[in-house]
């Protein structure tokens, strides 16, 4: 009876505290002895490792080591030690948890054998770490406050994102670097990589897998269009996306986007070669090995291919109102040039181009090599799910997409 209450309780809360039930905290973090660091947007899960049956996502991680890794073990820290962190005895029973601990017992004893994203050759176990081609930078830990997230009966106040003390060359060579609190003169994460966006002069890189632009991503992007700046974004496709709902949001932008001169690519459902494509660097992992649905789940942004962001958010209003993120914000032109060769090594035979045709409809180029062909509406979906899309796209709020 447990269960069944904390499920009506859940029910409850959804209904009664609707805001509150919608956020979360988002961020992704492993830190080992303060000395060593892992960051990006994979999930503890095995979709997230390349070990699901069915779908697994493309994710995108660091290694980072040096002062960065205090700095994130701190964000860690205050979320930890914050009064909207329960231990886990105060949300279910000790019924259920003596359940949960038998369960895990029997899986532990017979474990199932891991995909190849789980069994590296022995020869690379363990990880020599002084044999890494190691990229050394200046970084910048970016990191929404716990506060984000009301606690129950407070209002929902925006809390400012904070950032380790510290400097990066934000601004164009020729001007003062700026300093954390000038880059983060805003409520949020998101809001810091819009401060970023704000200073592109020639080429921003986003991949977003929940890509929906509000207002003042919107109109980010169109004056970064108006100073010249080629803008390419990589987000799923319809087919590729596990949350469809949040495609509807992307897709009500998608024409405008196209007519303001931005490249859209969406990911291919069924992916050619985006294993090998993604670990050339070192710093991905893409699901299936071609058994089963791919779906994007990289969160990267690259600005003029000196300023890289990588971390748990999503250019959408959801990361930027509604959950808790963090990102690494790393100024390097060589850590640039490696994560935007990867996505532009993966683009040609593992995404959709979108375009306007002459006649002004959307067609999808079909992926090079693919033995697919072009289409005019969204390509591997089913009818029920473009369907779906029209039905329901048009009622679904941007700021809970």
């Amino acid at each position: 009876s447990g269960s069944r209450a904390s499920s009506i309780g859940r029910a409850w809360t959804l209904f009664t505290d609707f805001q509150r039930a919608q956020q979360r905290m988002h961020n992704k973090l492993f830190v080992a002895d303060n000395a060593m660091a892992v960051m990006g947007g994979r999930n503890l899960g095995d979709a997230y490792f390349d070990a699901a049956d069915d779908d697994n996502f493309v994710d995108l991680d660091i290694l980072a080591a040096g002062p960065v890794v205090k700095d994130l073990s701190h964000s860690f820290d205050s979320y930890w030690n914050n009064v909207r962190a329960y231990p886990v005895q105060a949300l279910i029973s000790e019924k259920e948890l003596l359940q949960l601990k038998a369960q895990f017992a029997r899986e532990d004893s017979q474990p199932q054998p891991g995909g190849p994203g789980l069994a590296p050759p022995q020869s690379e176990q363990p990880m020599e770490l002084n044999r890494l081609h190691w990229i050394w930078a200046q970084a910048l830990v970016l990191a929404d406050d716990p506060a984000k997230i009301p606690l129950e009966g407070e209002d929902h106040a925006g809390q400012q994102a904070s950032a380790a003390a510290g400097t990066l060359p934000v601004r164009q060579p020729g001007h003062a670097p700026a300093s954390a609190a000038q880059l983060l003169n805003s409520d949020s994460v998101v809001d810091g990589l819009l401060a970023l966006i704000r200073t592109a002069r020639q080429e921003l890189l986003v991949v977003s897998p929940y890509f929906v632009p509000g207002d003042e991503i919107m109109s980010a992007f169109r004056a970064a269009r108006d100073r010249g700046v080629r803008i390419r974004v990589l987000t799923n496709s319809l087919a590729s996306n596990d949350a469809p709902l949040a495609h509807a949001g992307y897709a009500r932008h998608r024409r405008a986007l196209l007519e303001m001169g931005i490249e859209l690519h969406e990911l291919r459902s069924e992916p050619a070669n985006l294993r090998s494509a993604l670990r050339a660097g070192g710093t991905g992992s893409s699901g299936g090995a071609g058994r089963s649905r791919a779906m994007l789940h990289t969160k990267l942004l690259v600005v003029d291919g000196r300023l890289v962001a990588v971390g748990s958010m999503n250019l959408d209003m959801r990361s930027q109102l509604q959950n808790t993120e963090l990102a690494v914000l790393i100024a390097s032109r060589s850590f640039g040039r490696l994560a935007s060769d990867n996505i532009d090594d993966s683009l040609p035979e593992n995404s959709w181009r979108v375009e306007i045709d002459p006649e002004g409809r959307l067609i999808w180029r079909a992926p090079q090599d693919s033995g697919l062909e072009d289409a005019h509406s969204e390509p591997d979906a089913s009818l029920g799910l473009r369907l779906m899309l029209q039905l329901l796209g048009p009622l679904a709020p941007e700021s809970l997409l």
